[in-house]
């Protein structure tokens, strides 16, 4: 997930569990831990360009490293704020903010390394998309007011909503998984591999009687051909043979891209082209 909504959920959780006197420097504290874990982008190497790529979403956001991430967070904070709040209430706040950063970030497609060092398995939910308007407007609104008011039953609120925004994208992360299972049992499909990559605007199918609607409910980029591909899902009404592979192509400019792409792929660290 972007930045801006690991901090205003680290803030959220830790303002959920603070005192009212404490409530300004718990969300400080848990948005800067809900930030921190990102900070692996900084691990880097001349010698290997694919170095922070290797590492990002690594350790850095595995439940082991929560509570060592937490005490580094607080160490720091607690130069700027021991006038303030206690270094056992800084490491608090801070370590729920971190916890966030992992749990938030197996929500999208891209994952993390959740299970680690005990597995290098990527953990991915696949329920909300990497950028999220409608979540991360939710829970800032939330956050704002919470600050402005000094009402943890507000913050409390806005991630309750959140919460139960990313439950939304389970259930229909589940009913796209459960409908593909059954397409492929009808027309005697053997499923090897099913990746489902939510978005944030999202093609909507519709049947009625013989005819099939598809309902685009984003804006289309200028110039740019569109795939839509359909599998074997559609068959004809009479004896349910399946049209196969059938691919539907449209274009918003003057002309349908092919596609097909022509060059060379090198290895990035030697430099030199690969065979075949």
């Amino acid at each position: 997930m972007d930045p801006c909504t690991q901090g205003l959920l680290g803030a959220s959780l830790a303002g959920s569990l603070a005192k009212k006197k404490e409530l300004k420097v718990a969300t400080i504290c848990g948005g800067l831990g809900g930030l921190a874990p990102d900070l692996d982008v900084l691990i880097r190497s001349i010698n290997d360009p694919l170095l922070f790529i290797e590492y990002h979403r690594h350790f850095t956001h595995s439940l082991a490293f929560i509570p060592f991430g937490g005490f580094f967070v607080a160490l720091i904070l607690y130069f700027f704020l021991r006038n303030k709040i206690s270094f056992k209430h800084i490491y608090f706040f801070s370590t729920l903010g971190i916890l966030t950063h992992g749990l938030l970030d197996a929500c999208t497609s891209y994952g993390t390394s959740l299970f680690w060092p005990f597995s290098d398995f990527r953990v991915a939910w696949n329920i909300v998309s990497i950028i999220d308007p409608v979540y991360t407007l939710s829970l800032s609104i939330f956050v704002i007011l919470c600050l402005k008011y000094k009402s943890i039953f507000l913050i409390r609120t806005g991630l309750i909503l959140s919460t139960f925004y990313l439950a939304i994208g389970f259930i229909q992360n589940e009913r796209v998984l459960n409908y593909i299972k059954i397409v492929a049992k009808k027309n005697g499909h053997k499923i090897e591999r099913i990746l489902l990559n939510p978005t944030i605007g999202n093609i909507r199918l519709e049947e009625k009687g013989k005819s099939i609607f598809v309902h685009i409910e984003e804006p289309l980029e200028k110039n740019t051909t569109y795939t839509f591909n359909f599998g074997s899902s559609i068959q004809d009404i009479t004896e349910n043979n399946p049209f196969i592979d059938f691919k539907y192509v449209l274009s918003t400019g003057s002309y349908i891209d092919s596609n097909f792409y022509r060059g060379c792929v090198f290895d990035a660290f030697t430099k030199k082209p690969l065979d075949n």
